[in-house]
């Protein structure tokens, strides 16, 4: 036990334990309600199972033992089978007893997922030019200043807009002034650029961008997950570099996942882009269609095209999940960037098990979680901000 427990909660669990009726008071709910109470009773109740089925093993054969007493008539011997019958009757009782505690334990664990693991919410962090942080995302309105006085509204719908000054010009007359928003993991993102692209930002992504356009092109550098709708201008096409492709725009809604060391997926909703390949000695250039989605595995380098179900790719932008055949490893790895746990796998082969599944990202995390467990494949224990995934046996 993590801690030393005092008599008088020791005695109340072991009076609990041989009198199962305790247990359907609020008396017991409000003291197994504490977290170090919950695990007293747990480990009492190891032990006293353990007496359960010691004596399940031993259960008496009642019609047995009724046929020597009709035959034998010993009132010695209707003495034991009085106490064989209570003894059956005492198990039965304490097996009933155990289900009923099972299922409010199964729903006090339920109810302390939800308040150590829950969803994410719209919050970032502004990194100005000059190094400083701004936490975004608290619910109220905050006006930011540029280096260069133009300003910045953070407002109460977690949208961050940069306000024009004016038409751009072609030539800057002044240096480029860089931000950057970086979304944490738990957290999500909208923001309004200089020229009017809006741009939504998933978890533990980041984008950094200039302030205000200049120049010939309007050029923002992506890591992680962010869908663009970029504002049209035939003259200054819109670029979005990641590590491995830069995409090419003049205006269209398209959405980048390209988070380190995962397949990378570029997703053409509307209009048209060009991929560049950085990572191909010879240029590799692509052009995807409307509904078109292209891949790239972490240790390729050539860019796979196919038609896909746009909504599939874009789903966290629309506020859920949707996974069709991925493997469980993939799914808990965007779950993880949402709900902030931990995974801890006993069986590795699980990783590869293939799920599909669609829920709201403002679900709680238990309802996802049962979900997955009603598959009757995977078995889900949560400790504190990790959880355990454990293959069920047949």
């Amino acid at each position: 036990m993590k801690k030393k427990y005092n008599h008088i909660d020791i005695e109340y669990a072991i009076e609990v334990l041989n009198s199962p009726q305790l247990s359907l008071g609020e008396d017991f709910r409000e003291w197994i309600s504490d977290k170090d109470n919950l695990e007293l009773y747990k480990e009492l109740r190891k032990y006293r199972e353990a007496g359960f089925i010691a004596e399940n093993y031993k259960r008496p054969d009642v019609d047995k033992q009724w046929s020597k007493f009709n035959r034998k008539g010993s009132s010695k011997r209707l003495f034991i089978l009085w106490g064989s019958i209570a003894a059956s009757i005492i198990f039965i009782l304490s097996l009933t007893y155990l289900l009923h505690v099972e299922g409010l334990l199964d729903k006090l664990n339920n109810e302390n997922i939800s308040e150590v693991i829950s969803s994410g919410s719209g919050k970032a962090i502004l990194v100005t030019s000059d190094g400083e942080e701004i936490v975004l995302g608290n619910k109220s309105t905050q006006i930011i200043q540029s280096k260069y006085g133009q300003g910045i509204v953070a407002d109460s719908n977690n949208v961050i807009r940069y306000l024009t000054q004016g038409k751009a010009i072609d030539t800057p007359s002044k240096a480029m002034e860089y931000h950057t928003l970086r979304i944490p993991t738990g957290g999500e993102y909208q923001m309004v650029l200089a020229d009017g692209t809006k741009v939504w930002l998933n978890s533990e992504s980041e984008l950094k961008y200039p302030t205000e356009f200049s120049g010939k092109q309007r050029i923002v550098a992506l890591k992680g997950e962010a869908y663009f709708q970029v504002h049209h201008d035939k003259n200054k096409p819109f670029i979005v570099k990641t590590s491995k492709v830069d995409t090419r725009v003049l205006g269209t809604e398209f959405n980048v996942n390209a988070y380190p060391k995962e397949d990378m997926n570029i997703t053409l909703v509307a209009g048209s882009v060009m991929l560049s390949n950085k990572l191909n000695k010879v240029e590799n250039k692509v052009m995807l269609k409307p509904g078109e989605n292209a891949f790239l595995n972490p240790v390729g380098d050539n860019l796979e095209v196919s038609k896909v179900d746009v909504s599939k790719f874009i789903a966290w932008r629309e506020g859920y999940f949707h996974f069709d055949k991925e493997r469980l490893e993939d799914i808990l790895t965007k779950l993880e960037r949402w709900y902030d746990f931990q995974v801890f796998y006993q069986n590795p082969l699980v990783k590869d098990y293939e799920f599909k599944m669609r829920a709201d990202r403002h679900e709680p995390f238990s309802q996802v979680i049962k979900r997955l467990e009603s598959t009757n494949r995977i078995k889900v224990r949560v400790k504190g901000k990790t959880i355990i995934i454990s293959d069920v046996k047949r």
